[in-house]
């Protein structure tokens, strides 16, 4: 909180001042939230979703580590689907998943190398997520659950850009939080009741945005020392790449639709978006077709969820 008042204005410190931050001793449900109680401004982040996101942060930790470039992402989703099918206790650690051996899981256990990335890298994705939900306090945005999906969804982009700001003049990289937006992304896969009028469904051209943020701005934050040690330059941005162009590939496989114009394109999108919930529901979860079709690619809350990821598709970027 201190970090981020001291890169504030002198209205924003005025509302970072009286912002109490609660943990909740929560597992599930994952919550992280800003709102206001009796007129004060409140921020919630669960040690569930804490615990969450330890865990796919690990996930992406041991794919570098390995050398395995798609388990972080694969592990991401399998969390997501996890906690949206309401297994999340249930869920296996990244080491399990990966299918280590015993012997490479005692290795890596005892790999303080391991552990001493995981803890960095989580912290400061937690950073992030605390900057976000201030965001939501100094951008004055509304709460509740009338507001609409796509209101809700223009609040998330703009708390986005004033927490990956915040960040680079603190001197932290804000692509660090990939593995927590990458969760929130997933997310909208499932259906979670509700899940888009209580949280955080971030589009891949605002994770897109985020990283090229970073990347440019490279030397703005890593030259502050003041929390952080500097990092090299050319394999920093290496890795800020790998993770741009995995999110350029989502994007370029959601938007080819072709010649087709206007509303040929839309529904052409919607198209596709429900052939691909009907072949990821059954392939990747193991769901029935019966199941896919009847409570996930069919529900109103997956429809509205395509439509927003559509317009957003089709439509420019709109970013300060």
């Amino acid at each position: 909180m201190e970090a981020i008042k001291n890169v504030s204005t002198q209205r924003e410190r005025s509302i970072v001042e009286k912002i109490e931050v609660r943990v909740p001793i929560d597992p599930s449900p994952v919550r992280v939230r800003a709102f206001n109680e009796n007129g004060n401004p409140i921020i919630e982040i669960s040690t569930g979703y804490s615990a969450l996101t330890r865990m796919i942060v690990s996930g992406f930790v041991l794919s570098s580590l390995l050398n395995r470039n798609e388990f972080g992402n694969e592990y991401a989703r399998y969390i997501a689907n996890t906690y949206a099918t309401g297994r999340i206790d249930g869920g296996k650690l990244p080491w399990e998943k990966a299918g280590l051996s015993v012997e490479q899981k005692e290795k890596l256990i005892n790999n303080t190398k391991y552990f001493e990335i995981e803890h960095g890298n989580h912290i400061v994705l937690l950073w992030y997520v605390l900057a976000h939900e201030i965001a939501h306090h100094v951008l004055e945005h509304e709460y509740g659950d009338e507001l609409s999906m796509q209101e809700i969804r223009r609040q998330e982009k703009e708390a986005d850009v004033w927490a990956t700001n915040a960040l680079i003049r603190i001197g932290v990289p804000p692509a660090i939080a990939f593995p927590g937006l990458l969760y929130w992304y997933y997310l909208d896969e499932f259906g979670v009741k509700s899940e888009a009028l209580r949280s955080h469904p971030p589009e891949l051209k605002r994770i897109r945005w985020m990283l090229k943020k970073t990347i440019q701005q490279f030397d703005v934050w890593n030259l502050n020392e003041r929390y952080f040690q500097k990092v090299p330059k050319e394999s920093t941005i290496d890795s800020f790449n790998f993770l741009l162009l995995f999110v350029e590939k989502l994007i370029s496989e959601q938007s080819n639709y072709g010649a087709l114009k206007g509303s040929e394109q839309f529904d052409q999108c919607m198209k596709v978006m429900y052939e691909r919930c009907l072949k990821e529901c059954q392939e990747k979860y193991g769901y029935s077709l019966s199941l896919c079709e009847n409570q996930l690619c069919n529900s109103e809350k997956s429809k509205k969820i395509w439509e927003l990821r559509c317009k957003e598709i089709l439509n420019g970027e709109n970013y300060k």
